[in-house]
């Protein structure tokens, strides 16, 4: 096994924009000590992929040492970020949609993630909320016969 060292993340302390929003900046704290960085606005996604990459893989090796964690008893939904709302705006790409999402950023705060999306896209996007739905529905029919 690899190892690795270095301070831990300690929390996005601060942030904003600058450059009348060409960059993004943020303040991470890294064990006792902050480091801010900047980031171009192209680049936000790439930062972003870059995160839920590594959690990706950080998750097949959790459900490789306890396979509970991918099942309805397993606690792999720590690390999901929560959705408070959801909005469609538009894009310059003529067939994408871009999908506003809400989410929970602690302590109360709220947060915008932007997703572009093709109509099919959306459709997949659908019918996943569907069957979320449905998971939902069954989950309360098992519950009362129970």
């Amino acid at each position: 096994m690899t190892q690795i060292t270095g301070p831990e993340f300690g929390g996005i302390v601060a942030g904003g924009e600058a450059a009348g929003g060409t960059y993004v900046w943020i303040t991470i704290r890294l064990g006792d000590k902050d480091q801010t960085i900047i980031i171009e606005k192209s680049r936000v996604g790439l930062f972003m992929v870059g995160l839920a990459s590594a959690a990706g893989l950080a998750r097949n090796a959790r459900i490789k040492n306890d396979p509970s964690e991918a099942s309805d008893t397993g606690m792999d939904a720590v690390y999901a970020l929560d959705l408070v709302n959801a909005g469609v705006g538009r894009s310059t790409k003529p067939n994408d949609a871009i999908l506003d999402l809400r989410i929970e950023a602690g302590k109360g705060r709220e947060m915008n993630l932007f997703l572009a999306a093709t109509p099919v896209a959306l459709m997949r996007l659908r019918t996943a909320c569907t069957r979320a739905l449905l998971q939902f529905k069954n989950k309360v029919a098992r519950a009362k016969v129970n």
